[in-house]
């Protein structure tokens, strides 16, 4: 999502491993028949074919983990099965796999109606308490509240920009990746896509409570955030 460095909720869509092999129309049931089994609390792993989704998805506190390896079947759907997570994909080959109920299909490849396609058939809804709740580089949903000993030294380092030093006070650090955020024009611009893809008006994306708007933005100094279950 986009705070700060480079992590725009639109930024460097998923950069497709294009799915090989078979033609073949999957099973179209396969589809509504997870959609049945999903809960409240469902995780999501997508291959890399859905990368921008991956990213909205994580935008709205979604628990998703973005496949990259090797495209063996049978090893993505082992690894699904092990973390309790519904398999995403657009590989018709991958989909015509025995899954055990494990894969959802996404017939569109428009990354906004593909997540539009996820939100309906899994009965997701969004709160704005989960706006930017997950990294939506690496999906870890917990921060720390950078020291200004800390801060000083990425400055020193180049990895924030100088310009932010009159207009930023607050850092923080995904404690999944290290990736380092702060409130700035990609944030704001992160709260427009994603009204935007909701159909929402941008005011109610977000909440002054939310996982880091308020929560993680409340830790003092070299304190970080408890992973949190989210409610979506």
């Amino acid at each position: 999502a986009g705070a700060g460095a480079g992590a725009g909720a639109g930024a460097g869509a998923g950069a497709g491993a294009g799915a090989s092999g078979e033609e073949t129309e999957p099973d179209e049931s396969s589809g509504s028949s997870e959609a049945s089994s999903t809960s409240t609390r469902v995780k999501f792993l997508a291959d890399t074919m859905l990368g921008r989704t991956v990213k909205w998805l994580r935008c709205i506190g979604v628990d998703t983990a973005l496949y990259e390896g090797n495209r063996d079947a049978q090893t993505i759907i082992s690894l699904a099965a092990r973390e309790g997570r519904v398999l995403l994909t657009r590989d018709r080959k991958l989909i015509s796999k025995p899954c055990g109920g494990l894969c959802y299909f996404v017939p569109s490849n428009d990354a906004k109606a593909g997540f539009h396609e996820i939100i309906d058939s899994f009965g997701l809804s969004f709160s704005p308490k989960t706006f930017m709740a997950r990294c939506s580089k690496c999906n870890t949903s917990n921060y720390k509240r950078l020291t200004e000993e800390e801060i000083k030294e990425l400055f020193d380092e180049g990895q924030i920009p100088s310009s932010c030093k009159v207009k930023v006070s607050k850092y923080y650090m995904c404690m999944g990746c290290k990736k380092v955020f702060w409130k700035g024009p990609k944030y704001d611009s992160a709260r427009v896509q994603i009204a935007s893809v909701l159909q929402m008006n941008e005011e109610d994306v977000y909440d002054e409570d939310g996982q880091f708007q308020g929560y993680v933005d409340g830790l003092e100094p070299g304190k970080t955030s408890a992973a949190r279950e989210l409610d979506q």
